[in-house]
Formats: structure tokens, C-alpha cells, sequence
């Protein structure tokens, strides 16, 4: 039996097409022929029944009712289902095309912009890349994780009988700073040196803020402590031992004193602003633009080999063919301190006879001839993710050049190694390396391990550092010989060194190195020349530790014979 809908042949029995699952009627109630060929069956209908099945039909009403909507079910189905495959094909088409039309957009607003700014870009890079190293990094991660609006940093040293202890503490919200040293003496084991003249101990402390300066320094039981008010400097001055009047320490005359108090107000000014100290940032983008300008820039796509692997890469060229560039970093300099450092007339004729003397066109033309065909090219690799790559800096003339490439891989973020590598390069184009130093990062869930490599004509070996997440425990080894090339640069520095006997550096010591979100902790013990050990105990946190210090002798109403009794006498002296 032939199905009606789709025409494939079934058993006599089957009411159910197996193949498109229309009803298939009884022949022998429907006195049709059921045999015809595929493409002569027609769907059937009432002009397709004789007159007297007709009525035969409307007897069974069932049956005939599920045929009809059977049949009418399937065939709305059948179009359904081509109706959304049609609209599906046409989705995906238009969102394929879409999606290269928009990729196409991206990219072309992505080259627009590079190309709009190809230097600022290149400095974006960096920080990206440099970003991404040291997240990969539990100790590049703490180390730059420390804030630095607020710090403190204690170090105490123990050799021979004597400890030093220095702590620095910097709180730039409220621009206060304090620094001591102090070092203490053990006199048994300094007589078994030969010395016996020590103190028990010396202290130094000092404390500055926008206001004033404390200066305290004490040996054994004898001290000192002077105080600059610096609120009052310019008033006071001219009345103290600093200024042109009463008793002149300096010998200044009214127009250098003025000349001073102008120079302290400009840095206590800028030193007071918040963003953009000295208008640093102004610079940075005048250079970028003097890079831009006679850099002879380009900007493209390619595929590059990044230490092996290729990958999609923007790559952005500066070539340098002369000496524009420097001229013009040097006016750009020029410029940048004769407006920011604009105090007075004098110090503006002073700046201008300083560049005066350099004369920087004067000395570039002295050995131009020496420079004349050299280019300088510098290329910059960069990825999808704004990572840098690679960065090529390369000297060349007359088809040979140096080179000097710094890598981190095609995926920095993931690289576990990065190198710089020297080499050079003839007119053939062979590349003969010279030195390569290559870091690798080998840590793993327990252990953090990280190895420097030298191999070349300079220096052969490794440095090592292995320590213990757990404990914190270290190992910080060195394993250094110098090769042909570095016994010839060092037989020219020291007769001492000769090709036969290259010096070694080979050490190992231990230590722990702790690390929270707050501070860095770090111990270690080195030998000493004489066999005992160096005890090192450093601390790094990102709370500033501020002793505020206070004193009454206020050395701007001082007399001169004070201040040169201070200076010259037991004040300083006292604090070494």
C-alpha cells in the first residue's frame, strides 16, 4: 500500500504511514488503486471516491474523520517544520554575516584608534602585560598589591656585636613622613675585634610634615632636638640666621635669599596638589607625541612568531632615521621646566644659560657623520587581549644590526617564561645570539619556584629562588660562571681576572618569606667574610607607622653661633 502524502510503500495493514506517519485508508472500503507511481499519487479527496463508497464513508465517520485530520495535521506539520528550517537558515545567515560585518567594524575602529595614538597605545600594553605577570605571581602579587599612600619598612641588620634597626614610614594622605636608625653595640664582642671605643648605642629620628620639620638624635645618654617651622620660614627668615639681616650664616644677599624662598615655595606648592605633581603628566605627553611625530610610525596586522607559536598580532613600528628626535626631546624638556619651574626672572635667565651651554644641536652635529644611515626601529607586538607579546629594539646600518628582544609570550597571562635575548644580525639575515637571560616561573600549588637562566658569550649558569607556600621557608641559590666574553671584559677591569681563571658567584642561603594582604615579612642569613652570619629581618607593610616627634628649640630663632654649634657640634655629630 502507497502512502497518499509521501508515497512510500507499506504493508496492506498499516493504517499509519512508517515514514511520514500520515493515515493510510482501507483500500478496500476507499475501491481505489493504490498503486500508482510516486509521482502520480495525489493526496485524496471527495471527486477521488465513486458515488457509492460515498455513502459507505459517511457511514463510518470515525474513520473517515481520522483520515481527514490525520492527514490535514501532517501535512501542516510537514510545512512547519520547512517554514522554521527556512527561517532558521535565514537567522543564522544574516547573524554569520552580521557578525563578520561587525568583526570587520571592530577591527577597523580598533586599527582607527591605534593608529590615532600609537605611542599611548604601546604604554596601555605594557601595563596590561605587566598586570598580567604579576597576578600569575603570588609574590609579584603581594609585592605590588602594597599600597602605596601608606607604608612602613623596618630593616634590622645583626653582625659582629652590633644591630641596626631602620624604620621608614611614609603616610601620603596627610603628607607626614618619620625615619630613625638606631644601632646598638655589644662591646665584649667588638674587643674581640680590636674595638673599644664605641657607645652603647645612637639614635637618630626624624619627623617632617608640610608645617615643620623634628630633627632628635641622642648617643648613650647624651641628645639633641631642633625643630624647622616651615609655615613661618619665609617670615621668620629674614630675621633669623637664614635671611640677609642680623647675623648672615650664608652670606646671602637679598636677591639669592629671595630667589631660595621662591624655589621652597614652588616645590611646597606642587608638592601640596594632588594630581599631577610638577605637571609630569603634561611631559609624558608632549614625549609621546614627539615619538609619534618623528618616529615614522606603522601600524598593521600580522600573523608573528612569538617564541614559536603563531598567533594574530597588531604590530606597531617606530623607525628613527636621525636625530629630530632628540633635538626635539631636549626643547621638549626645555620647555617643560622653564613653565613649571616659571618663579622669577632670575631663575628663568638661569634655565636659558644652562640649555645655552648644552647646546644639544651643536653637540648631535659633532658626531652626526657617525650616526648618518643608522635607524633605530622598535617594534612592539601586541595581542587581542591589549597584551604586549614581544618588543624588538633593533640598530641598524648598511643591512646589519644588533637587536635586542624582550619576550613574554603569545599569552603572557599564562606564559611561564619570559627572556631577553641580544643578538645580531648580518646582511644575509642570520641571527647569532650573543646572550639570552630567560625567566621561568616552575610554581605549583606548594611550591613557588622561579629561575633566571644566562647562556651565551657573556655569562653561563642560574639563579634560583624556591620557597614553601605552607611554611614560607626559602632557598635563594646562585650558580654564575663568566664566559669568553665576560673573562675578556672583566681581564680588561682587573688584572686580578685572566681567561684561565673566569670568577665564579656561587652562593646559597636560606630564609623564610611570609606574605598577607597587609604586610611582607622576610628573614635570611648570608655568611659573612669572617665565617659568622649577616642576620637580615625586613618588614613591609602598607600601614604608616608615624612617630610624631615635638621639640621647643626652634632653630629660626636661633643665633648663627647656635646654628654652626648645632651643625659642627654635637647635633649631627652626635646621630652617627
Amino acid at each position: 500500500m502507497f502512502c497518499p502524502n509521501c508515497g512510500k510503500e507499506n504493508d496492506d495493514s498499516i493504517r499509519h504511514c512508517q515514514s511520514c506517519g500520515s493515515f493510510i485508508p482501507d483500500p478496500s472500503i476507499l475501491g481505489v488503486d493504490n498503486t500508482p507511481a510516486m509521482s502520480e499519487a495525489k493526496p485524496l479527496t471527495y471527486q477521488a471516491l465513486s458515488e457509492e463508497n460515498v455513502a459507505e464513508i459517511k457511514n463510518d465517520a470515525s474513520r473517515y474523520q481520522e483520515y481527514t485530520m490525520s492527514d490535514v495535521v501532517a501535512r501542516k506539520s510537514h510545512k512547519k517544520l520547512i517554514i522554521w528550517l527556512i527561517v532558521i537558515a535565514a537567522v543564522l545567515a544574516l547573524g554569520v554575516a552580521a557578525f563578520f560585518t561587525v568583526r570587520g567594524i571592530l577591527r577597523s575602529q580598533t586599527m582607527n584608534r591605534i593608529k590615532d595614538d600609537p605611542t599611548r597605545y604601546v604604554l596601555a600594553s605594557y601595563q596590561t602585560t605587566a598586570k598580567s605577570i604579576s597576578s600569575s605571581s603570588d609574590l609579584l602579587e603581594s609585592l605590588t598589591a602594597q599600597q602605596t599612600q601608606q607604608k612602613t619598612t623596618k630593616v634590622t641588620t645583626t653582625v659582629n656585636g652590633m644591630k641596626q634597626q631602620q624604620i621608614t614610614a611614609i603616610d601620603g594622605a596627610n603628607k607626614r613622613m618619620y625615619f630613625s636608625q638606631s644601632m646598638e653595640y655589644d662591646k665584649e664582642a667588638l674587643k674581640e675585634l680590636g674595638i673599644d671605643s664605641m657607645p652603647n648605642q645612637t639614635s637618630l629620628e626624624f619627623y617632617a610634615t608640610l608645617d615643620r620639620v623634628v630633627l632628635k638624635s641622642a648617643q648613650d645618654d647624651k641628645t639633641t632636638d631642633y625643630y624647622l617651622d616651615l609655615n613661618n620660614l619665609r617670615q621668620d627668615a629674614l630675621t633669623s640666621a637664614f635671611g640677609p639681616k642680623g647675623e648672615n650664616l650664608f652670606k646671602l644677599n637679598q636677591e639669592n635669599y629671595d630667589m631660595i624662598m621662591d624655589v621652597y615655595e614652588f616645590v611646597y606648592n606642587n608638592l601640596k596638589k594632588d594630581n599631577d605633581p610638577f605637571g609630569l603628566s603634561s611631559l609624558g605627553k608632549k614625549i609621546c607625541e614627539d615619538i609619534d611625530q618623528y618616529g615614522n610610525i606603522n601600524v598593521a596586522n600580522e600573523k608573528a612568531d612569538i617564541d614559536g607559536t603563531s598567533v594574530d598580532a597588531v604590530v606597531i613600528t617606530h623607525t628613527f632615521r636621525n636625530t629630530d628626535i632628540i633635538v626635539a626631546l631636549f626643547n621638549d624638556v626645555k620647555d617643560w621646566v622653564k613653565n613649571n619651574v616659571n618663579i622669577n626672572a632670575n631663575i628663568n635667565q638661569m634655565i636659558d644659560e644652562a640649555f645655552e651651554k648644552i647646546n644639544i644641536t651643536q653637540q648631535l652635529g659633532q658626531f652626526s657623520s657617525q650616526l648618518d644611515g643608522v635607524e633605530l626601529i622598535l617594534k612592539h607586538y601586541i595581542n587581542k587581549d591589549n597584551a604586549l607579546m614581544q618588543t624588538d629594539v633593533i640598530l641598524q646600518k648598511d643591512g646589519q644590526s644588533g637587536k635586542l628582544t624582550l619576550c613574554f609570550g603569545a599569552k603572557p597571562a599564562d606564559s611561564k617564561k619570559s627572556f631577553l635575548k641580544l643578538a645580531t644580525v648580518d646582511k644575509e639575515g642570520h641571527e647569532m645570539t650573543v646572550q639570552t637571560v630567560t625567566l621561568t616561573d616552575d610554581s605549583t600549588d606548594a611550591e613557588e619556584k622561579h629561575t633566571i637562566s644566562y647562556v651565551g658569550f657573556v655569562v653561563n649558569g642560574s639563579t634560583t629562588f624556591v620557597r614553601n607556600k605552607a611554611t614560607g621557608d626559602f632557598t635563594l641559590s646562585n650558580n654564575m660562571q663568566m664566559a669568553a666574553m665576560g673573562g675578556m671584559l672583566g681581564q680588561q677591569n682587573s688584572n686580578a681576572v685572566t681567561s684561565e681563571s673566569k670568577p665564579d658567584y656561587n652562593f646559597t642561603f636560606n630564609g623564610n618569606l611570609k606574605m598577607t594582604p597587609d604586610a611582607l615579612t622576610v628573614t635570611y642569613k648570608q655568611p659573612n667574610y669572617d665565617g659568622t652570619d649577616i642576620v637580615v629581618e625586613c618588614t613591609v607593610s602598607n600601614q604608616a607607622e608615624i612617630k610624631e616627634l615635638t621639640s621647643q628649640n626652634n632653630v629660626l630663632t636661633a643665633s648663627a653661633k647656635d646654628l654652626v654649634n648645632f651643625v659642627a657640634g654635637g647635633g649631627l655629630r652626635t646621630s652617627f
